[in-house]
């Protein structure tokens, strides 16, 4: 139903579009009808019935406003969604590194080819460092133990091409918050705490990141937008899980985050949430709807 988790996403697709299957009875809590169940998820029961046609599930949330409100969002933005302009973990520039440490082929993955910076790889390669020996180490964000650290690398073993490691962004755990459309209101936390990231920092594969900006305050727009009750209603829509992939972004419209915005970001979160109801025309009643069912910060 909400086109996430580990079901094939052709297969889920297949059966949203299916004009002759319709949704005959949800539940967001698994406890609320198997008492003393208490995993994430819920029940749903669903009937297809080819002499009829029911139209298009098409997407599905718990709540018929929010179903208005996406629809309504998505025949107004022209832009893309904020998943456009997320950015995966950094990687290795192998011939580099290979040419100084060519022990480290029978430690990296997928027999020596892989590229990108692996959850558990501070402990898998000593050239990570804890402190930073020279002005073009680069500081790498990650886990170690299951704990958030830092290490420094020499910037010539990683690739740059096509990524913002140079750049302001802003990074985020790759599973943190709450999952969205379990509870009432819709958690706070959905997306846990984002924050703000320097040029010159890079990341492993327990991180992501949005945005390449030139600038502090683009980065900083972005991190607003993610405060907002607006963002974090249309983001849980598909975050179900406290996965962040990229696609739980497709609702949320991207925004200009430059100072030529038709957003003021240099207001206050609940101002930029009143040009966002404004901008996507929500009525009286859908901006209760989003006041009544997010949490403010």
């Amino acid at each position: 139903l909400f086109n996430a988790g580990k079901t094939s996403p052709a297969w889920n697709r297949k059966m949203l579009d299916d004009k002759n299957l319709k949704l005959v009875w949800y539940r967001p809590n698994i406890s609320d009808v198997f008492v003393g169940l208490s995993f994430t998820g819920g029940v749903a029961v669903t009937l297809r019935d080819t002499a009829q046609d029911f139209g298009s599930i098409v997407f599905f949330t718990a709540y018929p406003m929010l179903n208005q409100i996406v629809k309504k969002v998505g025949k107004l933005k022209h832009e893309e969604s904020l998943g456009s302009i997320v950015f995966l973990q950094n990687k290795f520039n192998l011939e580099e590194l290979y040419k100084d440490y060519p022990q480290y082929k029978s430690v990296i993955g997928s027999e020596g080819r892989e590229r990108r910076l692996t959850t558990p790889i501070f402990k898998q390669l000593d050239i990570f460092k804890q402190e930073q020996t020279n002005e073009e180490d680069i500081k790498i964000v990650g886990l170690y133990n299951g704990s958030r650290t830092e290490r420094f690398i020499p910037l010539k073993y990683l690739d740059t091409e096509g990524t913002n490691l140079r750049k302001w962004k802003v990074l985020l755990s790759k599973s943190d918050g709450a999952a969205g459309q379990l509870g009432k209101p819709i958690p706070a936390r959905i997306l846990g705490r984002p924050e703000l990231c320097n040029p010159n920092v890079g990341y492993t594969q327990s991180f992501k990141s949005i945005g390449s900006f030139d600038t502090e305050e683009e980065a900083m727009a972005v991190l607003k937008y993610l405060r907002t009750k607006f963002a974090r209603l249309m983001l849980s829509v598909l975050k179900v899980t406290q996965d962040i992939n990229i696609d739980v972004w497709d609702y949320v419209p991207l925004q200009d985050f430059t100072s030529s915005s038709d957003i003021n970001w240099s207001l206050g979160i609940e101002e930029i949430d009143r040009q966002l109801y404004a901008k996507y025309h929500l009525s009286d009643k859908e901006i209760e709807f989003v006041e009544s069912m997010i949490k403010a910060i």
